[in-house]
This record gives C-alpha cells, sequence and structure tokens, in this order.
C-alpha cells in the first residue's frame, strides 16, 4: 500500500499533543498511579497465608519453538536440579539471503550464544518459592536486513540489540500465598514477561518472534537481551486469569552500549509502566489451549515530537491486543493447529510505528513421530507514521512495510533443530521514506539446547 504526501498538521494542535495537555491525552497521565496502586493493592494479599488456595502457578504458555530438553535421567544435571540447581545453555544461528530486490543481493549469519542458571531457594536454602536467575549473552554477525534489504522488521530476529557479550539477567523471584502472587526484582529483559506471544517464535522474523515490533521501536520496552533494572508483580487471579504490573527503568543507552556488563543508570530517561491481564483457557486440562493478553503501558520520558523534533513531548503510552488459540487438536497425539492475531497503536505524536497487525498459524506436531516439529505461516504489517510521512518531499511513499514468512522446524534430535525458511519482504524502503524493490529471502536457523 502507498500513500501520497500529506500537508502539515496545524500548528497548535500538534504543540498541544507535544505538551501533553490535550483531552483525550489526558488519561495516560493516570497510568502510572494505576500502577502502582494496583501493586499496592495486591502486596497486602501477597503477605498473608490462605492455606486453601487452589490458585496455578504463572498459567502455562502456548508452545515455543524447540523447547529445551529436560536432563537425561539420572545425570549430573539431573542430580544438581533435584539439589536446586537448573542449569541452561543454547546456541542459535541464522543464515539468510536476499535472492531477489532490496538494495542489493547479498547474505549474511548472526550467531547467539545464551547460558544461565536458576537456583531455587527453596531446596537450596529453606526459602519456599523463590527462586535466584542469572544469564550471560553474546550476539555477534551480521544482518540481511541492514546490509542487503533495507527494510525494518528484520528477517533474522537475533540480529540487533545486545551485539555483544552482555549481561542477560540478575534477578530473584518469589511465589507467595500458595503461588497466587509472585513478585520478581533485578535486572532483566522484562519483555519476556509481558507482551510475549511463545508461539511465534516458531518463526524467524523480527517482526514475529518476541513481541510486536512497535513496542521496543515506540518506547523504552525491553527486549532481550537488553537488560534493565524494575520490579512486577503479578496475580494470579484463577487458573486460567492473571493481572501484572511493573515499574523498569527506560535507557535508550542500553542496546548500544560497549560494556554488556554496565549496570548503572547513566542515560536513563524515566521510568516505564506496564500493565497486562492475561487468560490461558485449557490450562486446568479441560478445552483446548490458547493465550490471551490485553496490555497498556505510559513510559514517562520526554522525547522528541515525531512531527516536530525540537519539541518535547512529555510522555507516551501504547496498547496492544495478542490471542493465540488451538483450534484442532492431533488426534490421539501431541499438538494441533493454532491460530493467531496481534495488533497495537502507539502514541501519534512520538511513533514511528503507529499501528502494528500479524496474523498466521502454527501446526505442532504435523507427523505422527515429529512431535518437535513445527510448520509456520504468517503475515505482519507495520505502518509507518503518517505525521512522519507528512514531512518528506517525495511523493508516493509506501505507509508501511509487509512481510509473508513460511518455515519448517525439523528435530534432528531432542538437542538439534532446523528450520528452513522463507519470507517475502514488500515495501522494504517504507521507514526509510525510499521506494525499494520487494525482496525474497531464504534462510535457515540452527537451534541447539544443552
Amino acid at each position: 500500500m502507498t500513500m501520497g504526501m500529506q500537508s502539515a498538521p496545524d500548528g497548535d494542535e500538534d504543540r498541544e499533543m507535544a505538551i501533553g495537555s490535550a483531552p483525550r491525552n489526558a488519561w495516560r497521565r493516570w497510568v502510572p498511579g494505576l500502577c502502582i496502586a494496583l501493586a499496592s493493592c495486591l502486596l497486602p494479599y501477597a503477605a498473608s497465608a490462605d492455606q486453601t488456595s487452589n490458585v496455578a502457578a504463572n498459567p502455562t504458555p502456548a508452545p515455543s519453538a524447540s523447547p529445551s530438553p529436560a536432563p537425561v535421567a539420572g545425570g549430573w544435571r539431573q542430580r544438581l536440579q533435584a539439589e536446586g540447581v537448573t542449569l541452561r545453555a543454547d546456541y542459535l544461528s541464522e543464515t539468510a539471503a536476499n535472492t531477489s530486490g532490496g538494495k542489493h543481493l547479498g547474505s549474511a549469519y548472526a550467531q547467539q550464544l545464551r547460558a544461565g542458571f536458576d537456583l531455587d531457594l527453596g531446596k537450596l536454602l529453606g526459602d519456599q518459592g523463590g527462586t535466584f536467575h542469572f544469564t550471560l549473552n553474546d550476539r555477534l554477525g551480521t544482518s540481511v536486513s541492514a546490509t542487503d534489504i533495507g527494510n525494518k522488521l528484520a528477517v533474522q530476529q537475533i540480529y540487533g540489540a545486545g551485539q555483544n557479550f552482555r549481561l542477560g539477567e540478575l534477578s530473584f523471584d518469589q511465589y507467595l500465598d500458595q503461588r497466587t502472587f509472585n513478585f520478581k526484582v533485578g535486572f532483566w529483559a522484562w519483555g519476556n514477561d509481558f507482551g510475549l506471544t511463545t508461539l511465534l517464535c516458531n518463526f524467524e522474523n523480527n517482526g514475529f518472534c518476541g513481541h510486536p515490533q512497535s513496542m521496543p521501536n515506540d518506547s523504552g520496552w525491553s527486549d532481550y537481551p537488553i537488560a534493565k533494572w524494575g520490579a512486577r508483580i503479578r496475580a494470579n487471579l484463577t487458573k486460567q486469569l492473571y493481572v501484572q504490573t511493573g515499574v523498569f527503568q527506560v535507557n535508550p543507552a542500553g542496546s548500544s552500549a560497549p560494556d554488556g556488563f554496565y549496570l548503572g543508570f547513566h542515560g536513563s530517561t524515566g521510568a516505564i509502566y506496564p500493565v497486562e491481564v492475561g487468560w490461558t483457557p485449557g490450562t486446568s486440562g479441560t478445552g483446548l489451549p490458547g493465550e490471551y493478553k490485553i496490555g497498556a503501558y505510559y513510559d514517562a520520558s520526554h522525547v522528541s515530537n515525531i512531527a516536530y523534533p525540537k519539541v518535547l513531548v512529555d510522555g507516551r503510552s501504547g496498547e496492544y491486543v495478542l490471542a493465540s488459540q488451538m483450534i484442532v487438536p492431533n488426534a490421539g497425539r501431541p499438538g494441533g493447529l493454532w491460530v493467531f492475531a496481534q495488533g497495537t497503536t502507539d502514541d501519534v505524536a512520538t511513533s514511528l510505528i503507529k499501528a502494528y497487525l500479524d496474523g498466521g498459524v502454527v501446526l505442532t506436531a504435523p507427523f505422527a513421530g515429529r512431535d518437535r516439529d513445527s510448520f509456520a505461516l504468517g503475515l505482519v504489517r507495520a505502518d509507518v507514521n503518517p505525521k512522519a510521512l507528512a514531512l518528506k518531499t517525495t511523493t508516493d511513499l509506501a505507509s508501511g512495510e509487509e512481510v509473508a514468512e513460511m518455515n519448517y522446524g525439523y528435530a534432528l534430535s531432542r538437542n538439534v533443530q532446523l528450520r528452513p525458511d522463507v519470507q517475502y519482504v514488500m515495501n522494504p524502503g517504507a521507514f526509510a521514506y525510499k521506494k525499494i524493490e520487494n525482496a525474497w529471502v531464504y534462510a535457515v536457523e540452527a537451534k541447539v539446547t544443552f
């Protein structure tokens, strides 16, 4: 889709949005207070010890790509786990080639090495429900999107943020009141807890895997492996329904910092306050599994107006709806056909990606005896903010970027998976405000879980 040149907005109207005083945006100023109030209401209940509670712990999410295998029975890792020490490590590589279109033809390789451990403090120290998490992450390589295609939604999702050796997590979480409440504090990529559909990491494009890319592009949202200081509290209201909120550091310099072990606050611009309600049907053992999330955030940072960069905006916000649902289970064996859809809207005065939509299908365990395999097909679109387009003199610019992806995840063993992949990138120059030919990309992802 394309959009012609638009006239600049009225100066007084845009200035009103920039200072955050427009009546229709006034509610956003209440979001931080609501988050704090919600946390304050939840904490007293968390301190109680209702022994009759039968509420489940964190609801089971949709299946992700190549779940980590359990330690071999009788092995040294299983013995450590029984003592309270769980070790984690994996290697992930993504090789992609642009074979048609884009800026020019080319290929790129990116990789990630991750290792860490979780300490069950109940087994180790008698602190029932407490867990300490530690993760190291190392990324290197190049991006075919950056060097050869020129598009926004990177075809290799592990390239980009945190392209170095860094601390990925240093955190502590505690369950309370028969696991009804969970409190987490520390230094971690808190986007792993909010706005995440785990099913979509059966895709390789960054537009699917992780979060809708409007979140980290338009706010201080934290994508793995970029860790930020913060705290989160979650209440499991029933076995299938939860609500959570938190407060986290916003530091735009975190992703590009050469020192991946810097834990200070230099470069911080404020705090972000997310709120999320989630429903996970099927987790009680009846019905088909699904995962539904509705959320919003308020980032209190002072940032530039997208149309008038010298004008600072007092805060920015966004909303999201995420849904995935199994609709056809496999007969007599695990897996089945899932459908998914996601949508976001972001602050019109500050966002680069004004709206975001994706949808598709994932078939897990597609064949008998192939329980770890998957087939995925999806389409994603990111809209350029019309206010940004209106400033450009070039006419007939694309109003957004789209990517279609299809892949098959093939498990060579319980620890090794290959994912051949094809992507078609449409309007790759939309966010560069250029006309670039649509691109065909062929890729393969390899993952080894230790």
